[in-house]
């Protein structure tokens, strides 16, 4: 038996005070048994007893004691109850080549690279979403499981905010080996009991063509039923790849054979994807097309499961409460007996 409410100054002031009571009717019993021998109370034709005495004060210890145990809240046993939980196993398949460097994002004032971006509208959905549970996948030539799947956003959140273009020393976009990841993730849940939507959401720049690897998973991903809705975010116009800074702050480019390499959006890969495992596609080529892509991704279908949750505290206070009423009543209901 655990107090949910007991604190070490409450365990100070209860002993103490038991203690003080049983005295009190130590001292009353004595005093009370002195004064009924007087002839006052001969005359009032009282005959003292001992026994009810101790009774009707015992009564009332008993009802301070177990009045005092209800306000701590005692609690022990198990309690289980069903509740209705709505929502779906989200696998974030995020990009994090060098090409996600690209600053072609722009809210009208400022660029920002597309990895920003993408983290900027991946952290907005999972606060939108208390019900999901959330994993991270990132690749470029090959792919990491960043975080497992879990309820845990707080945690999932702090994984996202320490990704970066550095984190894959492979470089390329390999999304054959993206989605091979991500379908991992959810085989490792398939022990759960209780079943819930899938989906992968594969934030990229497109890369290179789809290749038969993708398509393979894809179509993997179909028959598991595990939607696959893909996100292609940046300009479809080529745009430089920064490398760094000088000393003097100026951007540096990245170059090949001394020409500067420009990347750009690769929507077709992308779009045979999501159409791959009837889904969708959507294009994130500024700042203000994140958010509305966050409601979209807020419409995903839904599975309401029935989960049974286990307490391991339950509040068993009535039951002193009734104990201590049923105490009152014995002390008010005794009295001293009278001579016949």
């Amino acid at each position: 038996m655990i107090f949910e409410n007991i604190e070490q100054s409450h365990i100070l002031i209860i002993i103490p005070a038991v203690l003080v009571g049983l005295w009190m009717i130590w001292r009353s019993y004595f005093l009370s048994k002195n004064f009924t021998k007087k002839s006052i109370f001969r005359l009032r034709n009282y005959e003292y007893s001992q026994y009810l005495f101790c009774a009707k004060y015992v009564l009332l210890l008993l009802c301070f004691i177990f009045l005092t145990i209800s306000i701590l809240r005692p609690q022990w046993g198990t309690k289980t109850s069903k509740v209705g939980i709505q929502g779906v196993d989200i696998i974030f398949t995020l990009d994090v080549s060098q090409s996600m460097k690209a600053q072609d994002l722009s809210d009208g004032r400022q660029y920002a690279d597309r990895l920003s971006g993408a983290k900027f509208m991946i952290r907005n959905f999972v606060n939108s979403q208390p019900q999901n549970r959330f994993g991270l996948v990132i690749f470029a030539g090959e792919a990491f499981v960043s975080t497992p799947l879990t309820f845990d956003h707080s945690a999932f959140l702090t994984f996202l905010e320490g990704v970066d273009s550095d984190d894959v020393s492979t470089q390329g976009t390999n999304l054959g080996e993206a989605l091979n990841a991500s379908l991992d993730r959810f085989k490792v849940q398939n022990n759960d009991e209780e079943p819930r939507g899938k989906a992968i959401v594969l934030i990229s720049d497109g890369g290179e063509e789809l290749d038969d690897v993708a398509k393979s998973f894809s179509k993997l991903a179909k028959e598991e039923g595990i939607k696959i809705i893909t996100i292609g975010i940046g300009s479809n116009k080529g745009v430089p790849i920064p490398e760094g800074r000088d000393v003097f702050g100026r951007v540096s480019y990245k170059k090949y054979k001394g020409q500067i390499v420009l990347t750009e959006l690769n929507e077709d890969t992308l779009k045979r994807i999501a159409s791959m495992t009837d889904s969708e596609y959507f294009h994130a080529g500024k700042a203000d097309d994140l958010q509305l892509i966050t409601s979209e991704l807020e419409d995903l279908q839904k599975t309401t499961l029935e989960k049974e949750v286990s307490s391991m505290k339950e509040d068993r206070y009535q039951w002193f409460l009734m104990g201590s009423f049923l105490f009152f009543l014995g002390w008010l209901v005794i009295q001293k007996r009278k001579k016949t």
